[in-house]
């Protein structure tokens, strides 16, 4: 049954809503052919750490384009410029994105296919020259992507619509980086299947 509002205008059955319910709004993507990858979330294998552990503590940490909010950062791009071009390129790139008690975090990657991959690694957010910025941790994790499509170079994959290899670094985009459990922080990344 349609419901006619003479204040709004009527709302098409083919228009949708570009939000997602991740906790913040998620503008969608530009280019219909740029994909979030959809990763496994970390959970503690205990009970008890399943149960009782914080999830969520801290607010995503985005990586724009300046212009582009939501669109995020190619990884290509992060790792072959200098310090200078990506920081008048990234949006807040100098700012201070951990809080002050924050001094190490884990960083996670559960890529689909690659589930029996584990990739853990401690990254220190407090450096010798103070808080690490946006643009420092985006060069972070981008190094920890690289090192692991090295590490997976003789894996199989359980999933071939999310290729992963020196050849596909170009495609991935870093988005964000989610608090998904405690000390543990996972990238939201997408894939350009352009």
């Amino acid at each position: 049954m349609a419901y006619y509002n003479p204040i709004h205008p009527t709302i098409q059955s083919g228009q949708q809503s570009g939000f997602s319910s991740l906790g913040s709004a998620v503008p969608p993507f530009l280019s219909a052919k740029r994909k979030r990858v959809p990763q496994l979330l970390f959970t503690p294998s205990s009970k008890w750490g399943a149960s009782f552990g914080r999830t969520n503590q801290n607010r995503p940490i985005t990586f724009d384009m300046n212009g582009y909010h939501g669109q995020g950062i190619r990884m290509n791009e992060i790792s072959a410029r200098g310090a200078p071009a990506l920081g008048s390129m990234m949006f807040g790139a100098n700012d201070i994105v951990f809080p002050a008690n924050v001094r190490r975090i884990t960083f996670r990657i559960c890529w689909p296919g690659y589930q029996h991959v584990e990739w853990t690694r401690s990254v220190e957010v407090v450096t010798s020259s103070g808080p690490m910025t946006r643009l420092q941790l985006a060069r972070a994790i981008t190094d920890n992507y690289v090192n692991y499509i090295s590490h997976t170079a003789y894996a199989t994959s359980s999933d071939p619509t999310w290729p992963l290899s020196s050849a596909t670094f170009p495609r991935l985009v870093l988005v964000a980086l989610w608090n998904v459990y405690e000390d543990s922080w996972q990238a939201d990344v997408a894939f350009d299947f352009a």
